[in-house]
This record gives structure tokens, sequence and C-alpha cells, in this order.
């Protein structure tokens, strides 16, 4: 995706959607050298980068022990999944890389009394 702009401009408001994974964003400024007017000069204000959600969706139990749901996503997205029985200290169960907007998971470990499950987002 590349924009340019030439001349003189107010303020204005762009918004990109980027895409999944690694982005490299970019700015430059080049002068003219055959005008000398205003104030040759570029402004970048106010960068805001959102990371996309995720969800743990559809708890529930299978086969009569196995604890199960969905975790919800966007494609290309690296999300951990982690459980602990104590809250202070959680073990990873899987890294998954979404290949789709949904992962299911099933966990056959419920020889616990609480067990608790969250998901960590460490796409770069």
């Amino acid at each position: 995706m590349v924009t340019n702009i030439s001349g003189s401009f107010g303020w204005q408001q762009v918004i990109w959607t980027l895409p999944p994974g690694h982005t490299t964003l970019e700015w430059e400024y080049a002068k003219n050298d055959n005008i000398s007017s205003g104030a040759d000069a570029g402004w970048l204000d106010d960068v805001i980068y959102n990371r996309t959600p995720f969800s743990l969706n559809a708890p529930g139990v299978c086969n009569g022990s196995n604890f199960v749901f969905t975790l919800n996503g966007t494609i290309g997205q690296i999300l951990v999944l982690q459980s602990s029985t104590n809250l202070f200290q959680w073990v990873p169960l899987v890294t998954n890389t979404m290949t789709s907007s949904t992962f299911n998971f099933t966990n056959s470990a419920t020889n616990f009394p609480d067990k608790f499950y969250r998901g960590m987002d460490i796409t770069p």
C-alpha cells in the first residue's frame, strides 16, 4: 500500500486496515528543489495501532470428561492458550497461528477441581 501526497494540504485523517503479521510503516518527506514556498515540511501526528481482538467461546464438556471451547480470532494472529489451577502459575497448552477464524480446543486433562484458561496474542 503506497500513498503519495504532493503539494500543500491541510490536516487530513487517513485510516488503513493492516493485514495480520509483520507490517512495516514508513513515512518519507522529499523536498522538491524547484519550488520554495510554504513550510517545506511534512507532519505526521497521532498514529494509533489497534490489535484485532480474540475471544474464547462456547465452553462445554464433550464425551463426559473432555473440556472443549472455541478460540475465535483473525487469520494470521498468533495466539497462545494457557491454563492454570490457581490463577498464579500459567502453563502454555498450545501456540496456534490462526489459519481460519476459529480454532477448536479440547483438553482431556480434567482431573483438577478447578482449572482456568486464558489466551494471549503474541502476534508481532
